[in-house]
């Protein structure tokens, strides 16, 4: 009979929740009380009991796709035997399925004495770790400490990489049952604080029904029956309002939480000296990356609004406002300077009118160049670059407000505008496909993303300096 390798589904480690039956419930009530924690993630998507390991989670992240947690929870003081057996039992899963698993997490009330300098060492590292540069004197002796103290238990350095990087370590003495509510109560309202407001009633009736949710062994729970679970027991006009999916554009290297789904964009930021990658990878990186993180909330999400926090340039901005357009049934709050928020769905002044220059073409063009300038016209920027690179004969249309835009009123107004002369340019020169040049306001360009619909195909420039553009997203709007 061949050997049974690791990880399998069938191995015995993977089926000793299984055989031991009821002895394990105080999982449950661990898992339950994890759960706010869990569904504050953005990219969570559901929860498997008894499969590899004790508890395996799935989060979804931008770029990466879905990762899983796996956790090992004991209900004992752990032995440094038991201890060495779990991390060994971790390392093997990790080289027996290379990129399954992101981190491992295991779970005891204590560890024994001899664990506790390891379980230190490790929070002392990893709490300020991000504080100092990778490459300085406190992390390069901090490592080599730890690094010592894991092989003065008789294990090799590749372990101490291992635990550092990729395990996690957590004591809780609150695993069972008499406390196991009271855990997830406090964790419900930390993570959760919209349900602060809920009777201690309704907790109860939430945990209990969370309780019978998880008790299906081997078979993934997902984040949408959880919430059904959670929102069963709340009257319909006591129910928090749902909480927008978070969204942040990375441009450099920054803290970040793992609630949010983070988006890299940092090689499209192009940095001081404004070098983009080539129109393909920017679809790739780019357009579909959001394609992809929009199909995941539509598959996985009840809610439709999103906040978008960060920085990027232009192009990537009217690339989120289009993919996660109106006509998708999306709205989108960005952060602006100084912590103003504007809103894809205040529609308020977007019938008002407001003193545009505008220059409309005349004569046919498959291609027409839009050039949008606030509060600077950037036409003559347009036509220098067009006429340099042969693109002159196409029609043009552009328009400029070359003032600031100071509300939410008059962006809307302008907005919709633009919008309409686009649609004339498009009628009157039978274009079918757009050349969308701007320097505007961030927010701007979202909401004209946002807008862009039914209009035609759309390639969109950035800005490089001298009159100088460089093609960035297509667009299918």
């Amino acid at each position: 009979m061949p050997d049974i390798h690791s990880p399998s589904l069938l191995e015995p480690e993977s089926r000793g929740g299984e055989n031991a039956g009821r002895g394990f419930d105080f999982q449950d009530h661990y898992l339950v009380s994890q759960i706010p924690q869990w569904l504050a993630w953005d990219g969570f998507t559901s929860v498997i009991r008894e499969a590899v390991g004790d508890i395996e989670v799935k989060i979804y992240s931008p770029g990466y796709g879905e990762g899983i947690e796996l956790i090992e929870v004991k209900n004992h003081r752990l032995t440094p035997s038991e201890f060495w057996r779990e991390i060994e039992r971790f390392y093997t899963i990790d080289q027996g399925s290379p990129g399954t698993f992101r981190w491992f997490r295991l779970v005891a009330p204590d560890f024994s004495d001899e664990i506790a300098p390891l379980q230190n060492g490790l929070r002392r590292l990893r709490s300020p770790y991000s504080f100092y540069p990778e490459a300085s004197g406190v992390i390069q002796n901090s490592l080599q400490d730890f690094v010592q103290l894991i092989t003065a238990s008789g294990k090799s350095l590749t372990y101490a990489e291992f635990l550092f990087f990729r395990t996690i370590i957590e004591t809780t003495s609150r695993l069972m049952q008499d406390e196991g509510e009271a855990l997830f109560q406090q964790n419900l309202g930390k993570n959760l604080p919209q349900f602060a407001h809920l009777s201690y009633q309704t907790f109860t009736h939430i945990y209990r029904s969370l309780l019978s949710v998880v008790k299906a062994r081997n078979t993934p729970i997902h984040r949408k029956a959880i919430e059904q679970a959670i929102r069963s027991f709340i009257p319909e006009e006591q129910y928090p309002v749902l909480l927008p999916v978070y969204l942040h554009t990375l441009h450099q290297k920054d803290e970040i939480t793992q609630k949010q789904l983070v988006i890299d964009w940092i090689p499209f930021f192009g940095g001081t000296s404004r070098t983009y990658p080539d129109p393909e990878s920017w679809s790739v990186g780019v357009v579909e990356q959001l394609v992809e993180i929009k199909n995941f909330i539509l598959n996985q999400r009840d809610v439709r609004s999103i906040r978008l926090t960060g920085s990027r340039r232009l192009s990537a901005t009217i690339a989120i406002g289009s993919i996660f357009s109106a006509t998708s049934g999306f709205s989108i709050s960005m952060e602006h300077r100084g912590g103003i928020w504007w809103h894809t769905d205040d529609h308020q002044g977007s019938t008002d009118t407001v003193a545009l220059r505008i220059d409309q073409p005349s004569g046919e063009s498959e291609d027409l160049i839009v050039s949008i300038g606030i509060p600077q016209d950037i036409h003559e920027a347009v036509q220098n670059y067009i006429e340099v690179n042969n693109a002159a004969h196409h029609a043009v249309l552009n328009i400029a407000f070359e003032h600031p835009i100071e509300t939410s009123k008059q962006a809307n107004a302008i907005v919709a505008q633009v919008k309409m002369q686009i649609r004339e340019a498009l009628r009157k020169t039978g274009a079918t496909h757009i050349h969308l040049f701007c320097a505007v306001p961030s927010f701007f360009a979202l909401l004209l993303g946002h807008r862009l619909n039914a209009t035609a195909t759309v390639q969109c420039y950035e800005y490089v300096g001298n009159d100088t553009y460089v093609p960035t997203c297509f667009l299918r709007t």
